[in-house]
């Protein structure tokens, strides 16, 4: 289990005095680098992982792993709120990952991890599938760091933890529907060619379902959102999903497909609402 670094009762009192009267320093997406571990209950009887068969043989269903840090994931709202009306945080783990893949992070293409501004040097990401709740008291404890500087990153920050927990799970042939053609963005994403290029300067693909998803019969539109101004982009957008619907492969129950191009300023927030993001990193599917 984690050795709690050298904090003075003298500075955690302190600290949790600070935080009765809603003057902590803590907000969403603050770190701390230092040996941290994350729990979770396990099944003795049938273990999944490492940890797991060793707290197995030690008897004990809570099992443990060390990780370089953690980042907080409750909104700054909740974690100034005073510790004896909101005790409690959401916090997840720091992990090290390769440049390749904290480029990826860092544009948005893996939701199940979160970029940290102030920890892309040290080249660490939270990872969402293992958030962990603490005491305030614990990370009272702990030597913060913030990790963003300017409004705009805490904001981005925000919305890449709710896209982790809004992701929608499409029906199992509708995934299916996507297959190829969700190889290929994957594939060309971050490249140099034409068809990369054009991936990056896309803000964002939704998809919507009309009547809806578990109809007989649906009509599947994508809403492609493109940043302002650049006309000839809207174009290039039209052409390249030619190709790209070659790649969809309709259920018998989608009577048809096609693309929307949309931008910020043109798109209502009512469409926005009652369609889906479709997240390329992996598509969520629910039985039928």
């Amino acid at each position: 289990m984690e050795e709690f670094p050298d904090s003075s009762s003298e500075k955690i009192e302190q600290r949790l005095a600070d935080w009765r009267e809603e003057q902590c320093e803590w907000r969403q997406g603050d770190c701390v680098i230092q040996s941290c571990d994350f729990l979770w209950l396990t099944d003795v009887r049938y273990p999944l992982t490492e940890a797991g068969r060793n707290a197995a043989t030690e008897d004990a269903e809570v099992a443990a792993q060390a990780f370089p840090g953690a980042v907080v994931l409750t909104q700054t709202c909740d974690v100034v709120r005073s510790c004896d009306k909101r005790p409690f945080l959401e916090v997840a783990p720091l992990i090290v990952v390769e440049p390749n893949h904290l480029a990826e992070i860092k544009r948005g293409r893996q939701p199940g991890y979160l970029f940290l501004p102030a920890l892309e040097e040290r080249r660490l990401v939270g990872d969402l599938s293992r958030p962990m709740t603490v005491e305030k008291s614990v990370v009272a404890g702990w030597d913060r760091i913030p990790g963003w500087e300017h409004d705009h990153e805490a904001l981005a920050l925000s919305r890449a933890i709710v896209r982790r927990l809004e992701r929608f799970a499409f029906p199992n042939d509708i995934v299916q529907m996507y297959g190829k053609w969700e190889q290929r963005i994957k594939k060309k994403h971050g490249t140099a060619s034409p068809e990369g290029q054009l991936l990056d300067q896309i803000l964002e693909i939704r998809v919507e379902a009309d009547p809806g998803w578990e109809a007989d019969s649906i009509a599947v539109t994508f809403l492609c959102i493109l940043p302002e101004g650049n006309e000839s982009l809207e174009k290039e957008v039209l052409a390249q999903f030619l190709e790209w619907e070659a790649l969809i492969e309709k259920p018998q129950r989608v009577a048809s497909v096609r693309l929307d191009v949309e931008r910020l300023s043109t798109l209502t927030a009512q469409r926005y609402l009652a369609s889906s993001r479709m997240d390329f990193d992996h598509l969520s599917a629910r039985k039928a």
